[in-house]
């Protein structure tokens, strides 16, 4: 079983999410700072330095974490949504960077990083966005996309559903390569929905 957690400084675990996590249950926390650069920097290492605490008293229990879920809808090469741009490729690379680094120097060992990418449907916003974007081979744990049918309509794409995954899958199977190498970790679904009957999608 795998609870999501949307995790930010100041939040705790509440006592049913603990006995999910000691009763046997992943938890996964999922932090969206909304200033990358800013994330990447010396200033932001408390909120780091707190998420590490939390990490640490659920262990021995691994604990699964995205620093920056839908990255590659919040970058400013993406024109999906501008209003909600977080930073550039390279900021986001370095935020991911600086908690990764800053997990090491407390010696937090039961941490699983993951990336949580929006589901690019379009293959040359893919090459673009989402490749840059990866961690590193060796880095990231597990692979996670999201997939929303949004209006009628797929974002990126168009059609149902089943069509928007599809694309979506074949774009990390198609460019996985040494550097980038999709294919050697687990993948899991993130986030879905749907906008029609069952039958439509």
């Amino acid at each position: 079983h795998l609870y999501r957690y949307y995790w930010s400084s100041g939040n705790r675990l509440k006592d049913f999410e603990l006995d999910f996590v000691t009763g046997g249950g992943i938890i996964w926390l999922s932090v969206q700072p909304n200033d990358w650069k800013e994330a990447a920097s010396d200033a932001y290492l408390p909120i780091i330095d707190e998420l590490c605490g939390v990490v640490k008293e659920l262990a021995p229990a691994q604990v699964m974490i995205t620093v920056g879920h839908e990255p590659d809808r919040h970058c400013t090469i993406c024109d999906i949504h501008p209003e909600e741009t977080f930073g550039t490729i390279q900021d986001y690379n370095a935020m991911g960077k600086n908690f990764r680094n800053r997990f090491a120097e407390n010696r937090v060992r039961n941490v699983v990083w993951i990336m949580n990418f929006a589901g690019t449907q379009d293959p040359v916003m893919f090459q673009k966005i989402v490749i840059p974007m990866w961690a590193g081979d060796g880095v990231v744990e597990w692979l996670f996309f999201n997939q929303f049918q949004l209006g009628g309509h797929m974002d990126q794409g168009g059609g149902p559903l089943v069509g928007g995954v599809e694309r979506t899958y074949s774009n990390f199977e198609t460019y996985s390569a040494p550097g980038h190498n999709f294919k050697a970790v687990p993948w899991g679904l993130g986030a879905w929905a749907i906008n029609h009957k069952n039958e439509h999608c």
